[in-house]
Parts: structure tokens; C-alpha cells; sequence
């Protein structure tokens, strides 16, 4: 890696003054593939520079430098895109160019810049007019050239005023020789900022009553993406703000939400309607619950408002609509709630990611429901989650969650569930031939995360490519097998447990090794299914384990469980001889079992996996990887039959 730390640090100055300057032709000749073998392209400098006023209006000036290597780095960096809320900003671009390999500067013309509604994405059923994007094409752009653009988002309407939040992310899929993000506010404004995962660079300076926070980055490698691995907080990033406290956002959000609970005479009605005959909190949350999950669907809407994007609309409307987003949704939910007496709150949290805890720093992506007990404990209900019959969705369990009060509240976070209560529980029955076919029935009964998923599952895919979906599965006992008739119990009904029933065969499933004299029965081999790591789901943990050593963590999103038990009536007059060995065996957060007997006529392999924790850290990884190794190990060792004397 060459390093050029002195000349780009020039240009990052000049990046953040109003013109730009002359491109860097001497520093982008010098940076060449053979220096950066596993990069597509490299960035060259990413400069942010944010200029604050007291009020938390600001201007965001962004100057990216990048050079294109290959050709999936041209695709990359053909268009850039860039989106902003008409509500709180307005992007501009100041510059958009291309430098070619030999040093010519060609200007983007007008037309090739877009600015346009988000266009709909998968699941999307609205254009969100407000929210746009604007759009940079590159035309011919060759390997050897460079993109360079510079953005201002020009922010009217801070989120809060008089405040300031944000998290920097350092480290990108591509090597950056030098990254920086400035800070230019009143001295008044007092900031707090945090590091993560790494280092920068740091300088602080003042000038009458402004002050001037940079941090910066130089040599940076590419992100090497892993299975799993929990992107954002695996990256070096800054945490920065002006907020005191979690109390802030926690009092800042009840007001903005304290205006939207009004009921109107439909919705009350409504509400009445749907709690008659309730006689107990409990059955009041649950008939309410129903009601917003099943019956307000989830959709993009506009966002309207001084707060668009934290603030819901009013409930009535919602009810009206019969739709709207998470923070519409809950808010109706928490004003149905508290019409009925039930102490319910919104809240703010975040489904994917882990909140960072030692700074209020906005990572919030969305909005769910707290209810206080009596006693003072909270449970919380999401009524996006529209197919698990749970309250609230296993991957969102332990994550940061705000409950938004009058008073405010600290961040807090979800409850980490057994793993029991997100299993998978399989029954198998089957019948083996002499002639080594199987055939038999499997009923799958999943709780939790796993319930969730296959009702999804079974509303979503048609039913031809159900069947082959869960062919796939039944793989694991073997090349040849085969489903023959799937049933199942209404996955729209959250009234009533899944369960799952499959009739299937098996071609040649077993191994029949016939004797080369005499008259002797034939042997009879075979493997049982791979119930852990192949069957029913379960083959995340393969792909997570395939490497032989990892940077990052790895970030299941739940803790889970399976449980199986096979029995295989043997074919008349056989016995088994040999059956694979005993497992007991743990890893920290994971732990399996495997037991098969010869019982009479049959054959019973119980087994069982636990994952007690979602994140299992580089450190314990050797030793889960080392737990699914020999449960692999178990899985391929045979049960052999020979016919009784």
C-alpha cells in the first residue's frame, strides 16, 4: 500500500472550500491496480464537512474522490445516488465530473443529472413524492477513470432543534486512501463523540465563536464481507452529539407523538366494539393487537409534517386509512390501548442493529409499542410482525429500545428469549423397504422465529413453489427424495398453532449390499437425515461456519432450537447391528445432542440443537464451529442391518 497521507490531506482542505480545485491528476496516475489487488476501486478522499447553526439548521457538504479498477467498479460507479426529505432538506450538486486515465477533465453534462421521487421498491405501495433522489450518471466512464462529485444537503429542518446527532462510518467495500468528517459550530454547542470499533485521526481548533471537530482516517482496507457478520457495528465509526441524555429523545418524542391520540366517535366506536366481552387487560392487548397487526396494513406513505419520518399521523386518520407505517401503526395501537385503560407508550428502536448505549445517537429505524404491568415491568408488542403469534418478533429481542414518556426514559433493551421458545420441533415416521426405499410422514410444529418464518412462508410463495421448496429440504435424506402430499394448518389463523405434515419417499435410500455367496439376507446401510445442519431450515449455520477463521462476529438475530425425533420401522427380519455414536457436547452459547437406539424393530435418533445467545463472538467461534463439526461427524456415520438369525 502506497502511502500518500501528506498530498491528500491537502486536497481535503481544498475539498471543503466553495470551489472545487483542480483534480489530483499526479495522485491518481500513482494509484494503480497492481497496489490494490482485491479492489474494485479505491476511494480516493470522502470528505464530509457539516456547518451548524445554533438552531441545528445546517449545510452537509459532501466531496467524493473515487477511481475506477475493474469493470464490476465501473458498474459500481457509473451513477451515484444520493436521497434527501423535501421536508427537512434540499440536495444540491455543486460538482460532478469524470478524469480520465490520461488526465482529461470531463464535466457531467445537465442532463445526465436527475433529481426524481424514490422510485418503488419490492413491497412498496406508494411513491413517496417528498422523498427524492438525485441521481449522477457517468457516460463512458473507462477503466483507469475517476468519479468526483460534490453534494450540499442543506438542512431547513433539524430534527430537533437545537441539537445535533450523527454515526460516521469509516470503512466502506472499497480501500480508501483517506477519509475525513468535519464539524463547524458555535462553541456554544457542546458535543460528545465516541469511537467504535478502530481509530482516527483527531484535531480540534476555535476561532472566535466557532469551533472546527475533525476526525479522519487515512490507508483504510476494504471490508472483507462475512456470513453474518453484524455490518455496521463490525465497521470503525464516530458517534457524535450535542444531547444530553436518552431522557432528551425519550421527552422529545412523547411530545412529538402527544398530539396524534386523539379519538374520534368512529374509532371509539371501533375500540368498544372490539374489547366487548374483554374482561382483563390481557385480553384487551391481545383483541387490540389483532386488530392493528391483521387489519391496518403496512405500507410507504408520504412523509407529511414538520417531523415526517418520527412523527405519526393522527390516529383516527390511520383508522380511517386502514393503513400506515411502524410509527402509525404503533401510534394507533398505543391510542387504542390507552382508551381501554392499558398504560401503553411508543417507542423507538431499531429491528437490525444494535443501538450503541454510551451516546444518544439517532439509530433508530423504527417505532413499536411498550405496555407497563402493575407491578412496573414492560412488555412490548409490534404490530408490524404480521405472521408470528408472538407480540414481538425474536429478531428484534435484545436491541436498544426508547420508551417514549413525559418524564424520559434511559435506553433499555428487549428481552432475550429462551431458545426453546424459537424451535423447530420434527417428528418423523417412516417405514424403510428391504429393498432400501423409504417412505413415511414428517410433522413440523415451529414456535417462535420459526413459526414466523414458515407462515410467511406458506402465505407468500404459490403452492408449486411450496412443494419445491420444501423438496429441497427433504434433501437431506437423500438425492431421491421425493415430496409426495403437504398439508397444513390455516397459516393466516394466529388462533391456532402451525403444524406442517409431509408424506414423502426416498429412492434408494439406504445401501444394499448383497453377499457374494451363499444364501444369506443382503446387508442393509444407511445415513440418517442431516437434521442440523441441512433439514428444515437449519442450513444458516453451514454457511456461517464456512470459514475456517473469522474478523467479525457473527449476529444470528435470535436465539433458536430444533428438536428431532426420527423413528424408522426396520424392514421384517432385520436388526440393527451398529447405529452412530452418542453426542453430548458444548460451545458456550450453542450446545447439540444426538442419541439413536435399535429399539425391536426400529430404529430412534433423537437430537437436539440449542443456540442460548445470537451473537457468538470471534472468540467462541472455534469452538461452535468445532460443536457443528461433530455433529456433522455424527451425522455421517451408518446404521448398518443384518437379518436375524
Amino acid at each position: 500500500m502506497i502511502r500518500i497521507t501528506r498530498t491528500v490531506s491537502a486536497l481535503l482542505i481544498l475539498a471543503g472550500a466553495a470551489v472545487a480545485a483542480a483534480p489530483p491528476v499526479a495522485l491518481l496516475k500513482s494509484i494503480a491496480a497492481e497496489n490494490y489487488p482485491d479492489a474494485n476501486a479505491v476511494v480516493v478522499f470522502d470528505s464530509t464537512v457539516v456547518t451548524l447553526q445554533a438552531d441545528g439548521r445546517n449545510v452537509t457538504r459532501e466531496h467524493r474522490l473515487i477511481k475506477v479498477l475493474t469493470d464490476e467498479g465501473k458498474k459500481e460507479y457509473a451513477t451515484s445516488f444520493d436521497s434527501y426529505f423535501q421536508t427537512y432538506s434540499k440536495l444540491e450538486i455543486r460538482l460532478a465530473r469524470m478524469i480520465t486515465p490520461q488526465g482529461k477533465v470531463v464535466n457531467v453534462p445537465k442532463q445526465d443529472i436527475l433529481d426524481v421521487p424514490m422510485p418503488l421498491w419490492e413491497g412498496s405501495k406508494f411513491v413517496m413524492p417528498n422523498v427524492r433522489v438525485k441521481s449522477i450518471q457517468f457516460p463512458g466512464l473507462e477503466l483507469g477513470s475517476a468519479v468526483e462529485w460534490i453534494t450540499e444537503d442543506i438542512t431547513h429542518n433539524p430534527v430537533m432543534e437545537g441539537q445535533y446527532d450523527g454515526e460516521v462510518v469509516f470503512e466502506t467495500g472499497d480501500p480508501a486512501v483517506a477519509t475525513t468528517y468535519t464539524i463547524d459550530a458555535p462553541t456554544a454547542m457542546k458535543f460528545r463523540w465516541l469511537v467504535k470499533s478502530g481509530s482516527v485521526d483527531t484535531s480540534f481548533a476555535t476561532s472566535g465563536k466557532r469551533q472546527r471537530m475533525t476526525w479522519s482516517a487515512h490507508d483504510v482496507p476494504k471490508v472483507v464481507y462475512e456470513p453474518l457478520m453484524p455490518y455496521t457495528e463490525s465497521m470503525t465509526r464516530l458517534l457524535v452529539c450535542t444531547q444530553p441524555d436518552w431522557q432528551t429523545w425519550s421527552r422529545w418524542y412523547y411530545s412529538l407523538c402527544s398530539t396524534q391520540y386523539e379519538v374520534d366517535s368512529a374509532l371509539a366506536h371501533a375500540i368498544d366494539s372490539l374489547v366487548a366481552g374483554a374482561t382483563t387487560d390481557d385480553a384487551k392487548v391481545r383483541a387490540l393487537y389483532n386488530f392493528v397487526d391483521q387489519k391496518i396494513r403496512y405500507v410507504e406513505t408520504a412523509l407529511s409534517g414538520k417531523k415526517a419520518g418520527y412523527q405519526p399521523e393522527k390516529i383516527s386518520l390511520t383508522f380511517q386509512k386502514r393503513y400506515g407505517v411502524c410509527r402509525d401503526k404503533a401510534a394507533l395501537l398505543t391510542g387504542m390501548l390507552r382508551h381501554v385503560g392499558v398504560d401503553a407508550y411508543i417507542t423507538l428502536t431499531n429491528g437490525g442493529s444494535q443501538t450503541d448505549k454510551e451516546l444518544p445517537v439517532d439509530q433508530f429505524n423504527h417505532a413499536t409499542v411498550a405496555v407497563k404491568r402493575a407491578d412496573g415491568s414492560i412488555y412490548y408488542l409490534d404490530p408490524t410482525v404480521e405472521n408470528s403469534r408472538e407480540y414481538y418478533a425474536a429478531p428484534e429481542m435484545n436491541r436498544g429500545i426508547l420508551v417514549a414518556t413525559k418524564e424520559g426514559d434511559d435506553l433499555r433493551y428487549t428481552p432475550l428469549t429462551p431458545a426453546d421458545s424459537n424451535r423447530l420441533e420434527v417428528r418423523i415416521h417412516d417405514t424403510l423397504a428391504a429393498g432400501g426405499s423409504l417412505t413415511g410422514t414428517a410433522e413440523l410444529t415451529p414456535v417462535g422465529v420459526q413459526e414466523l418464518r414458515l407462515r410467511s412462508l406458506l402465505q407468500y410463495l404459490p403452492p408449486e413453489q411450496q412443494k419445491q421448496t420444501f423438496e429441497r429440504f427433504l434433501r437431506a435424506f437423500g438425492p431421491g427424495a421425493r415430496l409426495d402430499t403437504m398439508t397444513a394448518t390455516n397459516p393466516r389463523d394466529l388462533d391456532q398453532p402451525l403444524v406442517i405434515q409431509f408424506h414423502f419417499t426416498v429412492r434408494d435410500f439406504a445401501t444394499v449390499l448383497k453377499p457374494k455367496t451363499g444364501t444369506s439376507k443382503p446387508t442393509i446401510r444407511f445415513t440418517l437425515p442431516k437434521a442440523g445442519n441441512g433439514v428444515f431450515l437449519f442450513n444458516v449455520f453451514t454457511w456461517a461456519s464456512s470459514m475456517p477463521v473469522r474478523k467479525y462476529d457473527i449476529d444470528f438475530h435470535s436465539t433458536q432450537a430444533w428438536h428431532m425425533v426420527h423413528e424408522m420401522t426396520l424392514p421384517k427380519g432385520y436388526k440393527a447391528v451398529l447405529v452412530p455414536d452418542s453426542l453430548v457436547q458444548s460451545a458456550g452459547r450453542a450446545s447439540a445432542t444426538s442419541e439413536t437406539k435399535a429399539v425391536g424393530n426400529r430404529v430412534v435418533n433423537e437430537a437436539r440443537f440449542s443456540l442460548n445467545d445470537p451473537l457468538v463472538t470471534v472468540a467462541e467461534y472455534p469452538a461452535l464451529r468445532g460443536l457443528l463439526a461433530a455433529t456433522e461427524e455424527i451425522e455421517r456415520q451408518h446404521v448398518m442391518l443384518k437379518a436375524e438369525e
